[in-house]
């Protein structure tokens, strides 16, 4: 039972961390950017209005996900205090820990990939362009 809840949680914020950081990127400036290729498909001026509702929807349910009540958590007796809360503290949990390991160790190791950088000729030494262009 709190596994689950844990789990269903979890997605939410999952779910927010793709949502997020989007709209962002649309507030920044145009969205999808002019320089992609090929046509994708696009909401065109209800993008914004989408990716806003969906933010606030991933907050509401999360949120919704996340209230400890025990009438979701912990109906029936016995009733324990970790049943009720254990979603949160779940989320407590894994954002202190993955914040703690970010900031001791990730933090210092974290560069762009040689492969994923700007000037794919400078990515890896002794290739040529045209073949670094075919393996991307």
């Amino acid at each position: 039972r709190i596994f689950s809840s844990a789990a269903i949680a979890t997605a939410r914020l999952a779910y927010l961390f793709v949502t997020i950081p989007l709209l962002r990127a649309r507030m920044k400036g145009p969205w999808p950017p002019k320089n992609t290729a090929g046509k994708r498909f696009s909401l065109g001026r209800f993008g914004l209005l989408t990716n806003i509702l969906a933010v606030i929807w991933g907050f509401a349910s999360a949120l919704n996900l996340r209230w400890p009540r025990k009438s979701l958590f912990n109906p029936v007796p016995p009733f324990h205090w970790y049943y009720q809360y254990g979603p949160l503290l779940y989320i407590v949990l894994v954002v202190g820990v993955g914040s703690l390991y970010y900031l001791r160790s990730a933090r210092a190791k974290r560069e762009v990939l040689p492969e994923h950088r700007a000037d794919p000729t400078a990515a890896v030494e002794g290739t040529s362009a045209a073949a670094v262009g075919d393996a991307c």
